[in-house]
């Protein structure tokens, strides 16, 4: 078709019409044009050199472009303004000599899996009220890769801009949400968000070898949740003027002196990691849980006018100072650590307040803190330093006035004054009887070096020692310590303490284990080797199958024998296990002689050490507030797996978590409430107690695991889920079977491991979240968190050997929780990512579950790779394809639990309209239910408001009913 006058096609009537498989060529105007109430949909149109635009919607015309191609267009390529409409699928925009995508309007816009390139303006401009949805779209080779002006508000998902020169410009008072897009090869700026703006963007990738990295400015804000930034000699990431910046899980690299400058308006950071450049602070900037490493100059940088507070902040191997606060500048420093500067660790040079409290810095070229001649105002509290460190001197820690001593003190009997780990013993809260214990062996130890001094033969003494008890008694910090004193008496060349359990010693095939339990006791040489739940190391323990547990009880005592002088080992766990344990080898028995039992904690011990949290938090307890503290701690149930100090630590979390309610609802009158914790900030949690007395018919996962997962919210969860029938009943009798495998004191390892096989959209992410609940409700892990990486993008590396760092720094982010490794785009990735998981499931994995995710192809992929990794994985379960029953359900309840009235007559016209849907997932009925509750003009929805509604499939590839 061509036009030498006009338009090509030009569509003003409300009757459907449909161009499929024609070529539109140098037309004089614009090659389609859809205004007033036209309708028309295009499938595989080819538009080359109009004179105007590509296509041009406004008015209130509805077009539908499948697979079409626009190139070299002279206006616009694609224009829709006013109240247009349009969806776009497969679509190719290239080599325009204005700009690719022009938005200015539209009731409904969305574009998904298409490309545009070349332009040599920008490649989509969004502007005034526009609000379209890109999904999976490519901008590419243009002057400016993404425009959004006006008060648009466009929402752009997994897009690419790459190679413009400007990848994304945002101002005026747009307000952008990118989520899971991505910018590279820009060579001016990655971003520049300016004025007004408010921009979000979640899951964000970004590298440049050169150029700028995100400039914000103006009085706008930026939103940046999971967000990765890599970037030459510039800043990564620069605010001036009033502009807001809020960062959380950010990753920047940057060469540049400074990876993050921060100036003018106040900026948030929480969880971010900078590393090769510093932070510098021109503004107020709030730091929390973040680290910055390897900075080429100062790690954190406080200019003039500039004011930092920075809590649980890391600040390692800086070039220059580790903090530097500079004439003007205030910072407010709270457990924070500064590790290996290569200059001062904090350089103070200012007048305004500094306040530095509870934190560590060591190993500094020069001083750990410089202060000015006049540090009136620089306050420092309980630091840490290295012994030897210089700079001017410290005030000293207060110390509490001096008490009488009490019965269960090791002053007086340890033969010489207190000090050192022994000074920290004795500091310790109640265990009166193993304080006893210990002195009595360090003092035999003593008296047998005094023997051998004086020529007498030394008594035999067997170091090794059993701790029994229960949890959270202060086991681990004893050992610690023991091994610390035995050090500076000279009987262990070291004092150090290797932590291990069963999975640190048992291997998962034969050999394995003496090797694992050979190179571990190695590390503890000149030191104490501490196991913690050493009873799940006998075949006592229960189980089928080749255990080789017993085996690293063999190799153990064989090298106890062969370093008897070089080494202690402390076995620990409950009471009564740990005296089957004793008894399940009379080889174990001969060594372990001396076992010191933990007893449980004292309600007055639990109460001191609720009050020793408040205080190192900088918190107070009222009377009526140490009196319920009294309350709660008399009434707990005090089992035999009680926590102890664990207890007594959540209990304060959940205090001044009750707090911060309290006061959210009533505020405060003075500023010392802010500190104060009072009796109502406990008493929820008494009642509780009150809820599930002693005896309560609430099921235990210890004694019956069926009724305890059938009484959590994830069975209830997993119980609603339509059209998973089969997963659901797989994941139960998973969970129940750990439960049981745990009842029987025997290591989870990789039991809990799964491969969940399913379709994009089939709800898999889902339930991997529940099971993860699910885990985290029966006390199977720790924790319980979700952490989420992808094969072939997360864990692919950029040169060779870099996958197994990726992988373990994956694994430790998800240890006491689960790791979901997701497969689909693994496909044609390369084997070292897949090897790099097998080492690490093959390693320390106890405190981990792992679940490998995707569809049947790519997890067969990459198991045809690495054979060997499907035996880290002992359950696989698959989601099967969804009914139309099944799909009509989801999208029914999604909209009733929005208030809508769903009629039968509905429902029945649901499930025959997703029966016809080209993508039967659970995504699919919930972008269809969406749509349909975006669109319905009533609470009580009719058949009426599903017409005109075709079946929603991402991307489009089978074509589209008629628009009318």
């Amino acid at each position: 078709m061509t036009s030498s006058s006009g338009a090509g096609i030009v569509i003003t009537s409300a009757a459907p019409s449909t161009v499929e498989d024609t070529e539109v060529v140098d037309v004089a105007s614009s090659a389609a044009v859809i205004g007033e109430d036209g309708a028309l949909t295009l499938r595989r149109v080819a538009v080359r050199t109009p004179g105007g635009n590509g296509i041009c919607v406004n008015g209130r015309g509805r077009c539908v472009l499948e697979r079409g191609t626009i190139t070299e267009a002279v206006k616009p390529a694609i224009v829709v303004e006013q109240q247009g409409r349009f969806q776009a699928a497969e679509l190719e925009v290239r080599d325009g000599a204005n700009v690719d995508l022009y938005l200015t309007g539209g009731i409904s816009v969305e574009i998904t899996d298409s490309r545009f390139s070349g332009a040599a303006g920008q490649a989509a401009h969004i502007a005034e009220g526009a609000q379209p949805v890109l999904r999976g779209c490519t901008f590419a080779a243009a002057r400016c890769g993404v425009q959004v002006t006006g008060r648009a508000a466009p929402r752009l998902i997994g897009c690419t801009v790459e190679d413009s020169a400007l990848g994304i410009v945002v101002d005026a008072e747009a307000a952008p949400v990118f989520e899971g897009t991505s910018v590279r090869g820009s060579t001016e700026a990655i971003a520049r968000l300016s004025s007004a703006a408010t921009t979000r963007l979640s899951g964000f990738r970004a590298t440049a070898e050169s150029g700028s990295g995100v400039l914000l400015a103006g009085t706008g804000e930026a939103v940046f949740d999971d967000v990765s930034i890599e970037i030459g000699s510039t800043a990564a990431l620069e605010s001036t003027e009033s502009a807001r910046a809020v960062l959380t899980d950010a990753r920047i690299t940057a060469s540049a002196e400074a990876a993050v400058v921060l100036g003018g308006g106040r900026a948030e950071l929480t969880s971010a990691l900078l590393r090769g450049g510093g932070l510098r602070a021109d503004g107020e900037v709030a730091l929390t849980d973040s680290e910055i490493v390897d900075a080429v100059a100062d790690g954190l940088l406080v200019t003039d006018g500039g004011a930092v507070t920075a809590a649980r902040c890391r600040i390692r191997a800086a070039g220059g100072h580790g903090v530097h606060v500079t004439a003007g500048g205030g910072a407010e420093l709270d457990a924070c650590e500064v590790v290996d500067s290569a200059r001062d660790g904090a350089h103070l040079d200012t007048a305004e307040p500094v306040s530095v409290r509870g934190c560590v810095v060591k190993g500094s070229g020069g001083v750990a803190v410089h202060r000015p001649e006049n540090d009136a105002r620089i306050a420092v509290h309980d630091l840490v330093t290295d012994p030897a460190a210089g700079g001017a001197p410290e005030p000293e820690v207060p110390r509490a006035e001096p008490q009488p001593e009490q019965a269960d003190s090791l002053r007086g009997y340890s033969g010489a004054d207190l000090s050192g780990p022994l000074a920290d013993l004795d500091e310790l809260i109640g265990l009166t009887g193993v304080k006893q214990e210990v002195r009595g062996l360090i003092n035999l130890i003593r008296m047998s070096q005094v023997r051998q001094e004086k020529g007498l033969p030394m008594p035999p003494i067997s170091r090794h020692l059993v701790f029994a008890g229960p949890p959270g008694t202060g086991k681990t910090t004893v050992a610690r310590l023991y091994g610390a004193v035995l050090g500076e008496l000279g009987i262990l060349s070291q004092g150090h303490m290797i932590e291990a359990s069963r999975a640190d010693l048992v291997g998962q095939y034969i050999g394995s284990t003496a090797i694992k339990t050979t190179e571990l006791v190695n590390k503890a040489i000149g030191g104490v080797l501490f196991i913690d739940e050493a009873y799940t190391l006998t075949a006592q323990t229960g189980g089928v199958g080749p255990d080789f547990g017993q085996e690293a009880v063999d190799t153990l005592m064989k090298m106890m024998e062969d370093h008897r002088d070089e080494l202690v080992v402390i076995v620990a766990g409950y009471s009564e296990l740990m005296q089957r344990f004793l008894e399940s080898n009379p080889g174990v028995a001969s060594r372990f002689t001396r076992t010191i039992e933990f007893p449980n904690y004292s309600v007055e011990e639990l109460v001191t050490i609720t009050s020793n949290l408040c205080r190192k938090h900088y918190y107070e307890l009222t009377d009526d507030a140490v009196e319920e503290l009294t309350n709660y701690f008399t009434r707990v149930p005090k089992g035999e797996t009680f926590g102890n100090g664990r207890v007594a630590r959540k209990l304060f979390e959940e205090m001044i978590s009750l707090q911060a309610s309290r006061l959210a609802m009533s505020p405060p009158a003075r500023d010392s409430d802010l500190s104060r914790l009072t009796a109502q900030d406990i008493t929820p949690q008494t009642a509780q107690l009150e809820q599930l007395p002693a005896g309560s018919d609430e099921p235990d996962a210890a004694d019956d695991p069926r009724s305890a997962l059938g009484a959590t919210r994830t069975w209830r969860r997993l119980a609603e889920l339509s059209g998973l029938d089969g997963p659901r009943n797989a994941i139960g009798a998973a969970l129940v079977g750990l439960c049981e495998r745990r009842n029987q004191r025997r290591a989870l390892g990789g039991h809990g491991n799964a491969v969940l096989i399913g379709a994009r959209g089939s709800g898999r992410t889902e339930l991997a979240r529940l099971y993860a609940q699910g885990l985290a409700e029966l006390d199977l892990v720790p924790v319980g968190q979700l952490v989420r990486v992808a094969l072939g993008e997360d864990l692919s590396p950029q040169w060779p050997g870099q996958a197994e760092s990726l992988v373990r720094k994956a694994v430790e982010d998800a240890r006491g929780g689960v790791l979901v490794v997701d497969a689909d785009a693994a496909e044609e990735a390369e084997p070292e990512e897949a090897e790099a998981l097998l080492a690490a499931l093959r390693g320390d994995t106890a405190d981990l579950v792992v679940l490998l995710t995707g569809t049947r192809s790519a997890v067969d992929a990459v198991f045809a790779r690495v054979p060997k990794l499907r035996e880290c994985f002992a359950l696989r379960w698959e989601v099967g394809t969804y009914s139309a029953a099944d799909l009509a359900a989801i999208a029914v309840r999604y909209l009733r639990e929005r208030g809508h009235e769903v009629p039968d007559e509905v429902c029945a016209a649901v499930r025959d309209h997703l029966a016809r849907s080209a993508e039967p997932t659970a995504h699919a009925a919930h972008l269809f239910s969406r749509h349909l509750a975006r669109t319905a003009a009533s609470r009580t929805l009719t058949v009426a408001d599903l017409a005109g509604l075709a079946p929603r499939a991402e991307p489009v590839r089978a074509g589209l009913t008629s628009v009318g």
